[in-house]
């Protein structure tokens, strides 16, 4: 699929149905809902009527996210989407993932709570995983579902960062 250009923040495809985060300010991030029972940062299913298919690289790095949850809509999360947020500390995948970029979170230090469906990689759509996803994310090392998403990820073939290629989704 290709993108064009909406603004310096965000990306469509041509018929203007999905967009892609590009570059995210810290107002952009501030302006997501909060869900009230985790306490995570929403990133909308929507901005400006385009369903929000692909979190972009170096998207959100060095934002000061506490908790996210991607929504449903969202299948690739690119590289280095959220490297160096440094007060991370919880994200929520969903099951229609089906791409996360090298680096996605590392450098996450105080991330420490990996949620997402017990079927992921087997029966949803997770399909590729990158290189060093986690590195550096020492608080995480220890825990289960961490362990899991590793397991889970050695299985997968390796994230090329042509998961949008049309080809390729096929």
């Amino acid at each position: 699929m290709q993108f064009f250009r909406v603004n310096e923040n965000f990306e469509a495809d041509p018929n203007g149905d999905f967009v892609c985060i590009k570059k995210a300010t810290k107002e952009d991030v501030l302006g997501f809902e909060r869900n009230v029972a985790t306490g995570c940062r929403m990133i909308p299913e929507q901005i400006d009527g385009m369903t929000v298919i692909a979190v972009g690289p170096h998207s959100f790095e060095y934002m000061p996210f506490k908790a996210i949850e991607l929504p449903e809509s969202v299948i690739v999360i690119g590289n280095g989407a959220f490297y160096g947020c440094e007060n991370l500390r919880k994200v929520s995948l969903k099951r229609s993932l089906a791409a996360i970029g090298d680096k996605a979170f590392a450098f996450c230090p105080r991330l420490c709570d990996i949620n997402f469906p017990k079927d992921m990689g087997s029966i949803g759509a997770l399909q590729c995983v990158g290189a060093d996803v986690f590195d550096g994310c020492t608080q995480l090392y220890e825990d289960e579902n961490f362990k899991k998403m590793l397991a889970i990820s050695l299985a997968l073939r390796p994230y090329s960062g042509n998961e949008f290629d049309a080809e390729e989704r096929e």
